[in-house]
C-alpha cells in the first residue's frame, strides 16, 4: 500500500470518530490535577523536601496516603497528554497542532518562571535563613540569576511538567508524523492480555536499567524521568483512538488495579515495619514498582471509561480551568502556608484554611483570566474563548 493510501485509510477510519468527545479522559484530567493540588498541600506537612513546611510537619501517617497516588499520578498525566495530542491531531493536523501546542506551552512556561514561581523561591529562601530581604529586593536578583540566594533562581519549580511537555512536543511531534502508519495497528481481542504484560515488562526493565537515586525534574538532566515520561506520552499517543486497546484496558481494569493496590499495601507494610534493606537489589524493587504503575493506569483508565464517559457540566467547566489552576496553585500553597503556620492555629484549622485559600485563589484566578483576552495566553488558554 502506498503512503498516500495509508494516509487516506487512516483519515477515513478516524473521520467518523473525530466528533466523539472522550468525556472519561476529561474527567481523569480534572480529577488527577485536582488530586495533584491536594498532594502539594500535603507536601507542606510531610518529611519530603519542599519549599516551606508547617510547624506540624512531619505527619508520617499522611505520607502513607500520599504514597497511594505517588507512583501513578504523574505517569498518568503524561499518558493523558499523549492521548490529548492524538485526539487533537485528527482535528488540527500536523503543522497547525505543532504550532498551537508550542505557543500554548511556551508562553505560560516563560510567564510562570519569571512571575509565578518567584514567590516560591523567595519564601523558601526566607524560611531557610538564606536571605532577609524584601520580595521587591529579591525579584530583580531572581530575574538576574543571582548565585547568592541559596536557592535556584530563576527556576520553574512545579512548572517542570510543562517544560517536559514542551520538549516532548518539539521532539516527538515530527516523529509521530513519520510513524503515523502505526495508527493502522490495533490490539485484537485474542491478544488483549498483552495490554498488561508488555508495558509492565517494558517499564520494569526501564526502571531497573535507569534507576536514579536522586529524582531530577530537569528534562535534560533526568536519566530516568525523561525516557520514562516520554514513553508514557508516546504510549498515550499510540493507543489514542484504538478500539482494541481500549476494550483490552476495560477488560483487565480490575486485575490492573489489583496489581497497583497490592504493591501499595506491600510498600506501606515494609516502610512501617521491616523496611527495605532485606531486598537484595534495589533494581528488583524499582522494577516491580514501575510494573505495578502500569497496573494502576490500566485500572484507572478502564474504570473511568466504564463509568465516566458521559457529558458532565462540572467536568466541562473545570476542564477549561485545569491549566490556570495548575499554574497558580503551588504558589498560593507556599505563600499561604508560610503565613498560616506562623499563626499557631490547630492543625485541622490550618489545613482547612490552606485548602480553602488555595481553591479560592485558583477559582479567582481562572474567573479573572478567562474574561480578559490579553491574560488568557499567559495561563495556557486560547486568546479568544471558544
Amino acid at each position: 500500500m502506498t503512503a498516500s493510501g495509508i494516509e487516506n485509510r487512516i483519515s477515513n477510519g478516524m473521520a467518523g470518530r473525530r466528533k466523539e468527545r472522550r468525556h472519561d479522559i476529561d474527567a481523569l484530567r480534572v480529577g488527577v490535577f485536582g488530586l495533584l493540588i491536594l498532594y502539594h498541600v500535603g507536601m507542606f506537612y510531610v518529611s519530603w523536601g519542599w519549599h516551606v513546611k508547617s510547624s506540624y510537619a512531619p505527619l508520617l501517617w499522611l505520607e502513607n496516603f500520599m504514597l497511594l497516588s505517588n507512583s501513578w499520578r504523574l505517569p498518568l498525566l503524561f499518558l493523558i497528554s499523549g492521548l490529548s495530542m492524538r485526539f487533537a491531531w485528527d482535528t488540527y493536523g500536523f503543522l497547525r497542532l505543532y504550532a498551537k501546542r508550542l505557543v500554548r506551552l511556551w508562553i505560560p512556561l516563560l510567564f510562570a518562571i519569571y512571575f509565578i514561581c518567584a514567590p516560591q523561591r523567595y519564601f523558601e529562601a526566607i524560611e531557610n535563613g538564606f536571605i532577609s530581604m524584601s520580595f521587591a529586593e529579591f525579584w530583580p536578583r531572581y530575574i538576574a540569576g543571582a548565585e547568592d540566594m541559596g536557592v535556584n533562581v530563576p527556576d520553574y519549580t512545579h512548572m517542570w511538567f510543562i517544560d517536559f511537555l514542551l520538549v516532548f512536543t518539539i521532539v516527538l511531534t515530527p516523529v509521530f508524523k513519520a510513524l503515523k502508519p502505526l495508527q493502522l495497528f490495533d490490539l485484537k481481542a485474542v491478544n488483549a492480555k498483552y495490554i498488561l504484560i508488555f508495558p509492565m515488562v517494558f517499564f520494569a526493565l526501564l526502571a531497573g536499567a535507569l534507576r536514579e537515586d536522586e529524582v531530577s525534574h530537569y528534562v535534560f538532566d533526568a536519566p530516568f524521568n525523561t525516557p520514562y515520561y516520554m514513553a508514557m506520552y508516546t504510549l498515550g499517543f499510540l493507543i489514542g483512538n484504538k478500539d482494541g486497546f481500549w476494550a483490552a484496558i476495560e477488560r483487565y481494569k480490575a486485575m490492573g488495579l489489583a496489581f497497583g493496590l497490592g504493591f501499595w499495601v506491600f510498600m506501606i507494610v515494609c516502610r512501617n515495619t521491616i523496611g527495605y534493606d532485606w531486598i537484595p537489589d534495589g533494581r528488583l524493587f524499582w522494577g516491580a514498582y514501575h510494573a505495578c504503575v502500569w497496573g494502576w493506569i490500566v485500572g484507572i483508565l478502564g474504570f473511568a471509561r466504564k463509568y465516566l464517559n458521559k457529558p458532565n457540566s462540572y467536568i466541562r467547566y473545570f476542564n477549561g480551568a485545569v491549566f490556570p489552576y495548575y499554574i497558580v496553585h503551588q504558589t498560593i500553597i507556599v505563600v499561604a502556608g508560610f503565613y498560616l503556620t506562623r499563626l499557631n492555629v490547630p492543625l485541622d484549622v490550618e489545613a482547612g484554611m490552606l485548602i480553602f485559600l488555595t481553591v479560592l485563589g485558583c477559582m479567582a484566578t481562572y474567573e479573572i483570566v478567562r474574561r480578559f483576552s490579553p491574560l488568557r495566553p499567559l495561563f495556557g488558554l486560547s486568546f479568544q474563548p471558544k
